[in-house]
């Protein structure tokens, strides 16, 4: 067998846990840094952010409590911190971090520039004539071969703007697209890079490229024919997807209007609905009818 990873010995846990020893006062200073962080996570809202602004986000938690190990000194080697920079340099994945950074710099950098927008529209022209299910299969599918390729975060980050904007684009209930997306950026099985676990275990050496190609191509395929079918069904069924394009997604007056135009709209009765933006004067609707922004406008004032 292609598999050289040792069995799982339990029975030796506890020794090597008696071979630890007892718990060191920088040890007790790493915890507690952990368990602040935390704390400061989920209080930040009542805590911190009355006393310093909405500014001071979960990035700036984290840095803070990483100094902390860098200012507290250790008790095992007099005159150095906790933790010390040559330390973090040899064993912090830095690749990992660049990797995931660089996935969320794309993806502001498509939303700011309005490339997430057009991609959007010329995407929607593409899947326009896909029923729900086919077209949740095809995201599924290439979502899957995609996140192969580049980390899953990077991947989420990139794709769910995009997506969004398509749904907005389609007057699709966003939930349709972006389900599927997001369940499908963690079918990365196939390559070292394509997730932080996949890369954590190439290091060991224990696995090499034949093993992820051969073993994670035949989990993708069984991921991608089992989980389309069953992520439409629940999606239906808990968020009722197939609804008309809902009000909460309508929230950019630029792309999108939410118009008292009563109509029928995915089989569903409604008195309002949205109405993708095509002008300053005018936007679309689900069945394709251009509607005059302003004479709506003017019908809806009082006289």
């Amino acid at each position: 067998t292609s598999y050289r990873t040792p069995a799982l010995r339990l029975a030796r846990s506890p020794r090597r846990l008696q071979g630890l020893g007892p718990t060191s006062r920088d040890e007790v200073v790493a915890a507690g840094a952990l368990a602040l962080q935390v704390f400061l996570w989920v209080s930040r809202p009542y805590l911190l952010e009355p006393v310093f602004g909405p500014g001071l986000g979960d990035s700036a938690t984290a840095c803070g409590a990483a100094v902390l190990l860098f200012v507290v000194p250790s008790s095992e080697r007099p005159g150095e911190s906790v933790l010390t920079w040559s330390v973090a340099q040899q064993h912090i994945p830095w690749g990992i971090l660049l990797l995931l950074g660089a996935g969320f710099a794309i993806a502001a950098g498509c939303e700011a520039s309005g490339l997430t927008t057009a991609l959007g529209g010329s995407l929607a022209e593409a899947l326009s004539g896909l029923t729900d299910l086919p077209l949740v299969i095809t995201i599924v599918a290439a979502v899957s071969l995609l996140t192969q390729l580049t980390s899953n975060t990077a991947t989420a980050n990139t794709l769910l703007p995009l997506l969004n904007a398509v749904a907005k684009a389609k007057l699709t209930n966003p939930l349709l697209l972006l389900l599927p997306t997001t369940i499908a950026c963690s079918f990365a099985f196939v390559l070292p890079a394509a997730t932080a676990p996949n890369s954590v275990i190439f290091a060991t050496e224990r696995l090499d490229i034949a093993d992820f190609v051969v073993n994670g191509g035949i989990t993708t395929g069984l991921s991608i024919a089992i989980c389309s079918p069953l992520v439409y069904l629940m999606a239906d069924t808990v968020f009722d997807v197939r609804a008309p394009y809902p009000r909460w997604a309508c929230d950019d007056p630029e792309s999108c209007a939410w118009v008292a135009v009563a109509g029928e709209v995915d089989g569903s009765s409604v008195e309002e609905q949205a109405c993708a933006v095509v002008s300053d004067e005018s936007c679309r609707l689900r069945n394709g009818t251009l509607v005059d922004l302003a004479a709506l406008a003017e019908t809806a004032e009082p006289p």
